[in-house]
């Protein structure tokens, strides 16, 4: 495996890949990660870290906090999941995608022992992410969890701060049924005396983190409590300012790292730009109106979609191009979605996408009328056919449409 091409391919093929096959291929288990580290030389002892876990929120939370320190000055290594585009977004130094080198030279030197400990490709990718931190010398890490907190593959961290942004049903063949049991989960990325900042504050959770909080003699702190500034964003959904106010207080709850007031301006006007965060209320045209939005879970949705309504009250009409994953509750999602838009459904391009026949049926059974298209490239042709300048366009419902989404538009502009 001498190319960067050659190398993913294997990945994706030899490993089991949560995004892809969902459940079916998925073990929840510490016990390889933490091997696969002392392997490497344990390198996520040698640098600092914040540790970013919740059910929404927690990528855009990691991006920025990277961003105001990168604003700062300090040498930024930044891990998120899943990838959009590129397989490198996972794993950045100051905004910089790793090398291709980097990737294959890594996995060249450690395929055997990938093979032989039958690692997952999130736990391959943790190793690879923090193994590149180490090499390049950074101040600090912002780690996005994966899922989870307590078994997740990050969770060998011993950070500076931890932090959860909310919790809600997601994921729950996993993490339990209820959001208490969910947020139990969440709370094992509590270490011993490690402060930790709680994004969301209610009945049904709150007692779960005051509780692991006090068993880890740990420092809570609820960032709805904390009386802030609200900064100017380049993150233009509604939704970001809860998780702008999160990652303030992440910073403000320990005292390494200083950021004086112009980083943090500085650093949250220029979250895309300083970190190549894709696809959070991300607007690739104006007139018409086109949006893209990774939320794919009700919580998710329900803010999303409480923007996309007041976008429809300036507009003549809203389309909606929407693909889901077969593990989702679709109940929960149909809750958020405006009757009156023009829906266009389909599977987003990945093995556990939802088949747009089962998709078709559950928006009848929901009482929506939609029309049926095999691909997104099918969808997009569709709405370009009928769309006209003071109309509006949202498209997502999963990460991986808008994977789709974004991968059309770079090649050539959606409108």
């Amino acid at each position: 495996m001498d190319s960067y091409d050659k190398v993913i391919k294997w990945l994706f093929e030899q490993l089991p890949v949560y995004q892809n096959t969902g459940g079916e291929k998925y073990k929840i288990d510490l016990k390889k990660s933490i091997s696969f580290m002392e392997i490497l030389g344990n390198p996520h002892l040698r640098f600092p870290s914040f540790h970013i876990a919740g059910t929404n929120g927690k990528g855009s939370t990691s991006h920025m906090i990277a961003s105001i320190l990168q604003a700062e000055g300090y040498k930024v290594g930044l891990y998120t999941s899943p990838h959009l585009l590129d397989f490198r977004e996972r794993i950045r130094i100051n905004g910089k995608l790793i090398s291709k080198k980097q990737v294959v030279d890594f996995i060249k030197q450690h395929k055997a022992k990938i093979k032989h400990l039958e690692l997952s490709f999130f736990e391959l990718t943790v190793g690879l992410a923090f193994s590149a931190f180490e090499t390049n010398d950074i101040d600090i890490a912002v780690v996005e969890v994966g899922m989870g907190g307590r078994l997740d593959s990050t969770n060998v961290l011993s950070p500076l701060v931890s932090a959860i942004t909310n919790i809600d049903l997601d994921h729950m063949k996993f993490l339990g049924n209820t959001r208490k049991n969910i947020a139990l989960e969440k709370s094992g990325i509590i270490k011993k005396g490690v402060p930790v900042v709680i994004g969301q504050k209610d009945k049904e959770t709150e007692d779960v983190f005051i509780n692991m909080a006090r068993k880890t003699e740990s420092e809570i702190f609820w960032s709805e409590d904390d009386t802030q500034t609200v900064y100017k964003m380049d993150l233009l959904g509604d939704y970001q300012i809860k998780n702008q106010k999160l990652a303030l207080s992440v910073l403000k709850a320990q005292d390494k790292f200083h950021c004086h007031d112009s980083s943090i301006t500085k650093g949250l006007k220029n979250i895309s730009k300083s970190t190549g965060i894709l696809g959070r209320w991300q607007i690739i045209h104006q007139d018409p109106y086109v949006v893209l939005d990774t939320a794919h879970n009700g919580h998710g949705m329900h803010a999303t979609m409480t923007q996309w309504k007041r976008i429809l009250l300036k507009k003549s009409r809203g389309f909606m191009i929407l693909g889901v994953v077969n593990d989702k509750d679709l109940s929960s999602f149909w809750q958020n979605i405006p009757k009156d838009s023009h829906l266009y459904l389909t599977k987003p391009n990945v093995e556990r996408g939802l088949n747009v026949d089962a998709f078709i049926s559950s928006a009848i059974e929901h009482g929506y009328t939609a029309t049926a298209n095999e691909s997104f490239s099918d969808a997009i042709n569709m709405v370009r056919n009928e769309i006209l300048s003071n109309d509006a366009l949202y498209i997502g419902g999963s990460t991986f449409l808008v994977a789709d989404a974004l991968r059309m538009h770079t090649i050539k502009n959606l409108f």
